[in-house]
């Protein structure tokens, strides 16, 4: 979970490595489409060769290698076959991560941070609401006037949004 006290807007930035939320799209909901330009010296024609991502915070990933699009992925193991399409000399590959509606809808202000479940009494502020699976207080039916009047206590001005994108750089493994 990342959180963000502040932000500005800006130019949208000619690159985006890793987490996504932290590098101007906060908020962002949707699509978005990475490319990777490499070389290979030569292919092992006993071995295959899988895409594999160690770290990726996305619902869908749609995988295109030298201009084939592959089966998307959407569950664990987070990896692709692309042996069939990598070749000695230049490839590219065009990684589409679809993330969720969550960044861009909230709850974004609770003192907890991110929830398990979203529902309507998560996005209240204050104590006189529980959660149905913890026990916990999640929420109270004013908390616009209790955050004004500083009574909020579940309330915090800081955004609490979770990472979105490539939190470490795919890998190709081969095997034999």
């Amino acid at each position: 979970m990342n959180r963000l006290t502040g932000f500005v807007l800006t130019d949208e930035p000619a690159q985006v490595e890793g987490d996504m939320t932290l590098q101007g799209y906060p908020f962002f909901a949707g699509s978005m489409t990475l490319e990777k330009e490499f070389d290979l010296e030569r292919t092992d024609s006993a071995a295959r060769y899988f895409l594999t991502f160690p770290a990726c915070e996305a619902t869908v990933i749609g995988i295109n290698v030298n201009g084939t699009d592959l089966s998307p992925l959407f569950a664990s193991p987070w990896e692709a076959d692309v042996t069939p399409w990598l070749r000695p000399g230049s490839n590219k590959i065009c990684l589409t991560l679809t993330n969720t509606l969550r960044n861009l809808l909230g709850p974004h202000h609770h003192k907890g941070g991110e929830f398990t479940e979203v529902r309507p009494v998560t996005f209240r502020a204050g104590e006189d609401v529980s959660n149905t699976m913890t026990g916990e207080p999640v929420g109270e039916c004013d908390w616009y006037d209790a955050r004004l009047k500083g009574r909020a206590a579940l309330w915090r001005d800081a955004y609490h949004i979770i990472p979105s994108g490539l939190l470490a750089a795919p890998e190709i493994r081969r095997e034999r």
